[in-house]
């Protein structure tokens, strides 16, 4: 995927095209240590390059300019970490237009018979002589020349893991089964936490330490986003475990502790009041594909996808029954059967009905996101207030349910929601089937249980909700005097 110049890692830049370079200037500290005032490295990378060739590419180039650095300030390169004396190295045969391994592997052609021993005795002595060459008349620090010359000869050691390595590894293992969308959400976190950490090597010195800062980073980022907590939260669970996993694999002694969130306050839930509700919900807008779409997710709580994967001839056929309800999850194998479930539709089912076919098909034909952002549209068109189908569907449903005291396990069981044990939908689908669901008092109780959080809206109410009535004033009788 092609990298936008806007979303380019700090000190990254393009020129002389579309080609990358990792630009900083020499600290003023320095400046009078050196000639040097600007360090150009390129990356080997363009603009069109994936994000993870770029994110790896700077930095090697970061570690390359912090070895420049030592360098200049006078740092003792025999006492250097290896990370220091690998950037300098890579660094002094970059200025020789050369790799590492350059003449590792020369190509040798006998005019005469020879036997292997001897080819690789003339094949080693022709690459020092080349080397020797390359390397008479350099100006660089002697140690840094012998570890340029062994590198020229024998090529880089074995390959060391950086920061992306174990957040790919972890991604590969983790994302078996998961739907694009999750994988691209999933995706979004590492590259946005790698971006602000950098990918430096795991087995560098200070790698715990730029991890912590990384993610302390990210937070401040995400904070002045005003980017909600369980979204924070949820991202740097998933880092976290990527990180975990790659330090136990990998025996690192990394004890890496979150950032404190306690500071940011939890956004305050949009849900409907009775009357947004009945505007919604009971006015002739609402026999529409967003309107009905909104009606089902109130008395349901269903989310998008689990509309989504319907049986959609089954539902129909469900909606028609002298108690209609919707089966979701029906079957979904998985985390996704937990839910399973069975979801009584009192208030308007023919209106969910006629447009359940049109729904279903534009659920299955677009992103979660584009039917999240037209039904917010809808929602904020007609009630002249900014609305989300969330917030108007799952998280009115559950401030409706405790405003009426209604029975805890029917609410989880019509939502979906954890209660501790097996749900009544999970059980009887799974055992007996559709047909024992409908026969079942379990199916009625549940029905009884949506009346009554919706009674401002059906219009027959449960037998234990007695409508108010103002009673009529009897007239005064005069006072005789």
């Amino acid at each position: 995927m092609a990298t936008k110049s806007s979303s380019l890692p700090k000190y990254v830049r393009s020129d002389k095209g579309d080609a990358l370079y990792y630009i900083r200037f020499v600290p003023t500290r320095l400046q009078r240590l050196t000639t040097e005032r600007k360090i150009q490295i390129p990356l080997d990378c363009t603009e069109s390059s994936s994000t993870k060739s770029i994110l790896e590419a700077t930095g090697r180039a970061s570690e390359e300019f912090d070895a420049r650095m030592k360098l200049i300030e006078g740092t003792s390169l025999e006492a250097a970490t290896d990370d220091v004396l690998e950037a300098a190295v890579i660094a002094l045969l970059r200025k020789l237009d050369k790799k590492p391994g350059a003449f590792a592997n020369l190509e040798f052609k006998p005019t005469k018979d020879l036997s292997k021993k001897q080819i690789e005795a003339i094949k080693k002595q022709a690459a020092e002589q080349m080397t020797d060459s390359l390397l008479d008349g350099v100006d660089a620090n002697p140690f840094v020349k012998e570890k340029a010359r062994q590198a020229l000869l024998k090529g880089s050691r074995k390959k060391r893991k950086r920061i992306s390595d174990f957040w790919a590894e972890w991604f590969k293992a983790a994302m078996d089964g998961k739907s694009d969308r999750e994988r691209k959400r999933y995706d979004t976190v590492g590259k946005n936490l790698l971006t602000v950490t950098g990918d430096g090597y795991v087995d560098a010195a200070d790698a715990e330490d730029r991890l912590h800062a990384g993610m302390d980073a990210w937070v401040d980022e995400q904070i002045a986003l005003k980017k909600g907590k369980p979204g924070i939260q949820k991202a740097l669970n998933l880092w976290l475990a990527a990180m975990r996993r790659g330090a136990k694999k990998n025996r690192l002694r990394w004890a890496l502790v979150p950032p404190d969130l306690s500071a940011i306050r939890h956004r305050v839930k949009q849900k409907d009041t009775l009357d947004q509700q009945q505007q919604v919900l009971l006015a002739d807008s609402a026999d529409c594909l967003h309107g009905a779409l909104c009606l089902l997710q109130l008395q349901t709580a269903a989310m998008q996808s689990e509309v989504a994967r319907l049986d959609l001839k089954k539902a129909l056929k469900s909606l028609n029954h002298s108690t209609p309800y919707l089966l979701f999850n029906e079957d979904e194998e998985g985390k996704t059967a937990n839910r399973r479930r069975a979801s009584p539709v009192m208030v308007r089912p023919e209106i969910i009905r006629k447009w359940l076919p049109e729904i279903h098909e534009w659920l299955n034909s677009v992103t979660e996101s584009n039917v999240s952002k037209k039904l917010s549209d809808w929602l904020t068109d007609l009630l002249d207030e900014k609305y989300t189908a969330h917030g108007a569907g799952r998280h009115t449903f559950k401030s409706q349910a405790l405003a009426v005291a209604a029975n805890p396990l029917h609410v989880a069981e019509i939502a979906g929601w954890a209660t501790g044990g097996l749900q009544i939908g999970q059980h009887m689908v799974s055992t007996y089937g559709r047909s024992a669901i409908e026969r079942s008092e379990q199916l009625q109780a549940l029905a009884n249980t949506s009346r009554l959080m919706f009674a401002h809206m059906v219009d027959e109410a449960p037998a234990n909700v007695v409508p108010l009535k103002k009673s009529k004033k009897k007239p005064t009788k005069a006072r005789r005097g």
